[in-house]
């Protein structure tokens, strides 16, 4: 065993001198690189007796937290190099446990650190789940349904399986409209008839033809959803959301339309896309535009723009169990909070609202974990019963 384990195993048990706590924090702030081998060995190991993995994140976060906010208080504004080194060096013993510590960016020299409380009343993460409308309007609860075949819909036999829904089309004279629905605190995936997949968001619907026929394949889409179209050159696949048309002929991409955000923004993955405004009820043919490979288009009051190397990891992050942020204000971080916890945030006057945040944690966090992250850096919370959260000063 190392000397650095080794007084890690101390800190943790509360066992360490003076003396030594000093040499364990003189050993983080040089060998913080090594970090990540390191943790991961104590919770492959459990040298810690006694301590899960769940048990032993919480203490390796909140102590080293403690440290930081120590550190920061005895320091000058101009040791904010090495207190960020302090930060990432908690980023590290958190990455091992599924989070990523957030660094904000300060505003204002000499920014304090304060630690908040009032996060007992606790909320779960969101879950997999929708609401299935079918083309005679009775809507089914799917994440209350067994697997197997749920519906017969005209042109189509609609099963699920693993938490997805899939469309297994037949041969039919008619065609229904079904819509797919994802609450707040839900999301959901599903397979259209032409083997397109779609994810979707939480607070989100996607309105879809039970069987594709004619000269093309359209959907209407609100909130926010990620796409892999079956390929189909014979027949353009569309999709329309409020302000904008997006037209591909095989591809990935990610749609964000949610109405409480500043713009409505298409993200390529793969292939091509071409994006069109939509003004009043008319398409702007002539301000049409073609995106290429990580690009994102920004229609922001019926105004289209495009924006070169997105960060498609933070685009991304929703579908991949993540929340990302890359220097997001404190409204930004909260709507997307407030519509995986289906809560009700509430900005109390004076709450930091310019403050910027970069990082990511995961989505299976329940809510008090996630503010006890953003406490650490300056951002006061309490949640109240009902599902509600107020931003402090």
């Amino acid at each position: 065993m190392n000397k650095l384990e080794h007084l890690l195993e101390g800190y943790l048990s509360d066992n360490l001198s003076e003396a030594e706590l000093k040499e364990l924090l003189a050993l983080l702030d040089r060998e913080e690189t090594h970090l990540p081998e390191l943790i991961q060995h104590l919770l492959e190991q459990q040298t810690v007796a006694g301590l899960g993995n769940v048990e032993l994140r919480d203490r390796l976060f909140s102590q080293v937290m403690q440290r930081v906010k120590e550190q920061k208080a005895t320091q000058a504004p101009v040791k904010r190099m090495h207190l960020l080194r302090w930060a990432t060096a908690a980023a590290v013993v958190i990455i091992i446990s599924g989070l990523i510590f957030f660094l904000r960016l300060p505003k204002q020299e000499g920014a304090t650190v304060q630690q908040s409380t009032g996060t007992g009343n606790d909320v779960l993460p969101g879950t997999q789940g929708a609401i299935l409308t079918l083309a005679n309007g009775s809507s089914l609860v799917l994440d209350t349904l067994r697997h197997g075949m749920i519906a017969q819909e005209p042109g189509a036999r609609v099963s699920l399986k693993d938490g997805q829904l899939a469309y297994h089309p037949e041969s039919a004279t008619a065609v229904g409209y079904n819509t797919i629905t994802t609450p707040r605190g839900r999301q959901f995936s599903l397979m259209l008839p032409d083997g397109s997949m779609v994810w979707l968001n939480a607070a989100s619907s996607l309105r879809y033809p039970t069987a594709f026929t004619g000269n093309e394949r359209v959907v209407e889409l609100t909130g926010e959803a990620y796409f892999e179209i079956a390929k189909d050159p014979s027949m353009p696949f569309q999709v329309t959301v409020k302000n904008m048309e997006v037209e591909v002929l095989g591809t990935h991409f990610n749609i964000n339309a949610y109405d409480d955000e500043d713009a409505i923004r298409t993200t390529l993955l793969e292939g091509k896309v071409k994006v069109t405004p939509v003004v009043g009820s008319q398409l702007a043919a002539h301000s049409s535009k073609l995106l290429a490979l990580g690009q994102q288009a920004q229609i922001i009051n019926n105004k289209l723009s495009i924006i070169n190397n997105v960060d498609i990891a933070a685009v991304m992050a929703w579908k991949n169990g993540l929340f990302r942020f890359d220097h997001a204000d404190l409204h930004t971080v909260m709507r997307q909070l407030a519509r995986w916890y289906d809560v009700e945030v509430v900005f109390e006057k004076g709450a930091p609202v310019q403050e910027v945040f970069q990082g990511e944690m995961q989505r299976t966090l329940k809510l008090s974990q996630v503010l006890k992250i953003l406490e650490n850096m300056q951002v006061h919370f309490r949640i109240e019963a009902g599902k509600r959260v107020i931003v402090t000063p």
